[in-house]
């Protein structure tokens, strides 16, 4: 049964009850121990595995709170330190070393080591996995080989040293050790606790009984249909060293995040008299719940509200572009000139004015991607216009001049929200316009049973990630990621072979084997294999029959051989023209993030993902907002004793700050 959102609970929400945020059990802190926050984070999160979403740039943001990388990326662009104590760079090697702070997994006894971000890294880079994540690890030696099934997977150049040390070797030649340390900060590289992982296949970050993570929260309690709501505690083991005798607030200051989001009923879940809310209307009622001081972050602005709300939001620039993506195998999109046509025909400043928050996109890739090595600056070689460039009648004649083409029915996907909802509409009439007949189909989780300790558990998939795995849509709709401040890794899941999809290999292949393709060619006793496209199933369009490589494909492995990264910039601006030109995804915003916050918080920071972080955030008084009745959800695992000083609101201990010792060449 879902949750109906009756009258008598929506007037308790708007007059100050906080019964609603919570439905565990017990208080794992004393009153006193630190701020229990009531906020909303954004729309339901289905998996909480930092590599396995890609598409929603709300969902990576609250991912974000419970798992962290080696790095992050300031919101000028900064290097900071973050699972990463110092590093250093050996340039007469090509090689780099990081030392890991002492920090444990959310069960405060296992300590967070070096092997764990080596088997994460490795699950993204080998050539039986799909995921565009690994583009980010392609300037590693053999990184590339072996999703290309030319190397084994124990070659790839990073090793555990010991628990605390990480060593990464580069491909020959490299030199942009600095800029590569910024990939290091997509949470997609966060390390990975394998033990926990091992024999629980896709859904471990579905439950709480079975996330593991190392970031400043974890999650306690995590319901995604019936209660629609989830429950960040304070890891109380981020950060902190075996024995310290640190305040709880040392580290990470709220006690607990405490989240909900909006549950619609089937029809036969609705009881006589209840009111159910759309989603609009839930956050609408939110955002007055601001003034009653029941909520204190709301992460997402319903439509209606977000002209009148901009003076009073938080608006910060995101690593993303909201972008609708072509499936290039359906015979309607197979043609460039035609994806040029109904990108030229979009009016992108109409569809920012619908998004309220989002920039017209000049480009698939924003400002927040480094020019070289400046940040903040990245620019089109070519901008694309963000008014429609081509009249309705004008697309039609150019069209029928396509020999052997016609308009014809396809689906839009989106997930369902009201934001996409006006956007889907509106390209849908401009594109039925043109003669084309476009369902709109808007989606959201889908169930499915897997088994844990013998017993059935039922988890849910994002659909929108799942189509965009799979390939199965015509036109999807998504926030397409940067991945880093290094523009390489996007462009490279456009390629052909450098996309991050590995290749497909026939049932009989063993990933161990040491054979390189081109023994496996010329071998018929050998399984066929063949490399997988990327998820758009673009192919380049090639200058000439007789090249080998197309014109994008030839662009990026040269800006890939090229390890100068001012020769490199260029030749990424170069390749991102192409890719504009032929237009397999269209940029409609360079996306933004936009939150109002009580004035009873300070200390929420934003990165340079868009990311929102609580781990200094504070409530003014907060004691007032704890109430006897306050419940909270016990943790999944007994948790170790540890010596620790009272409660305190003092400032966490200082930090360092990134250290990069050179050795001379």
């Amino acid at each position: 049964m879902k949750k109906v959102i009756s009258l008598l609970l929506l007037l308790g929400l708007l007059v100050g009850t906080t019964v609603v945020f919570s439905s565990c059990d017990k208080v794992t802190e004393p009153i006193g121990g630190g701020a229990q926050i009531s906020v909303y984070l954004g729309d339901k999160i289905t998996d909480f595995d930092p590599q396995a979403n890609q598409t929603d740039e709300a969902a990576l943001s609250l991912i974000r709170l419970i798992f962290e990388p080696l790095f992050s990326v300031g919101k000028n662009g900064e290097l900071l330190l973050a699972g990463a104590k110092n590093y250093k760079i050996n340039k007469s090697e090509g090689k780099v070393t990081i030392n890991l702070r002492e920090s444990y997994w959310n069960d405060g006894a296992t300590l967070v080591r070096a092997s764990d971000y080596v088997y994460a890294w490795k699950r993204l880079i080998r050539s039986n996995s799909d995921n565009p994540a690994a583009a980010l690890l392609y300037d590693v030696k053999n990184a590339l080989k072996i999703k290309q099934g030319y190397e084994q997977l124990d070659n790839l150049g990073v090793e555990a040293v010991d628990n605390d040390t990480l060593e990464i070797t580069f491909e020959d030649g490299f030199t942009s050790y600095e800029l590569f340390l910024y990939n290091l900060a997509n949470v997609a590289l966060s390390p990975l606790n394998e033990k926990l992982l091992n024999n629980r296949g896709s859904y471990w970050g579905m439950s709480v009984s079975t996330i593991s993570s190392n970031g400043p929260f974890r999650v306690t309690a995590f319901d995604t249909v019936n209660e629609g709501s989830f429950w960040l505690d304070r890891n109380r083991f981020y950060h902190r060293p075996s024995g310290s005798s640190a305040a709880l607030d040392a580290f990470v200051i709220p006690a607990a995040l405490k989240t909900i989001w909006n549950i619609i009923p089937s029809d036969d879940d609705v009881e006589e008299g209840a009111i159910v809310l759309t989603d609009d209307e839930y956050l609408a009622n939110l955002i007055d719940g601001l003034a009653a001081k029941t909520v204190f972050y709301i992460g997402e602005i319903p439509q209606q509200l977000r002209e009148e709300k901009k003076s009073s939001a938080v608006v910060t620039d995101s690593l993303s572009t909201y972008s609708y993506l072509f499936n290039c195998a359906n015979p309607l999109f197979a043609n460039a000139k035609v994806r040029r046509i109904l990108s030229d025909v979009l009016d992108r400043e109409y569809i920012a004015s619908l998004a309220v928050y989002g920039i017209p996109a000049t480009g698939l890739i924003p400002k927040t991607v480094n020019e070289g090595t400046k940040a903040n600056a990245w620019t089109a070689k070519t901008p694309l216009s963000t008014s429609a460039t081509l009249p309705v009648g004008t697309a039609r004649t150019k069209l029928n001049e396509i020999e052997g083409y016609a308009p014809g029915e396809f689906k839009l996907t989106y997930k369902d929200n009201t934001v996409n909802q006006l956007i889907a509409e509106y390209v849908q009439r401009v594109w039925q316009d043109l003669g084309y007949t476009v369902t709109l189909e808007p989606v959201t989780v889908k169930a499915r049973e897997e088994t844990e300790n013998e017993l059935p558990l039922i988890v849910y998939d994002d659909v929108v990630q799942m189509k965009f795995e799979t390939g199965d849509y015509d036109v999807l709709v998504l926030d397409y990621q940067m991945y880093s401040v290094n523009a390489l890794p996007v462009l490279s899941t456009f390629t052909t072979q450098m996309n991050g999809g590995g290749m497909y290999i026939s049932e009989f292949y063993n990933p161990a084997d040491a054979k390189k393709w081109d023994n496996l060619k010329n071998n018929e006793t050998q399984p066929t294999y063949s490399l997988l496209g990327n998820r758009m199933n673009y192919v380049c369009e090639k200058e000439n029959e007789e090249d080998e490589l197309g014109k994008f494909d030839a662009k990026m492995a040269a800006a890939f051989a090229e390890k100068d990264p001012v020769k490199r910039d260029v030749l990424l601006h170069e390749a991102e023209e192409i890719l504009l030109s032929e237009m397999p995804i269209i940029p409609l915003l360079f996306n933004q993030r936009a939150y109002l916050v009580s004035d009873e918080l300070s200390g929420i920071t934003v990165d340079r993902y868009g990311f929102v972080s609580f781990t200094e955030c504070q409530q003014n008084e907060y004691e007032k907002y704890l109430k006897p009745t306050d419940t909270q959800a016990p943790a999944t695992t007994e948790e170790p004793a540890v010596t620790e000083a009272p409660a305190t609101t003092s400032a966490p201990e200082t930090t360092e700050k990134p250290v990069a010792d050179e050795e001379a060449n």
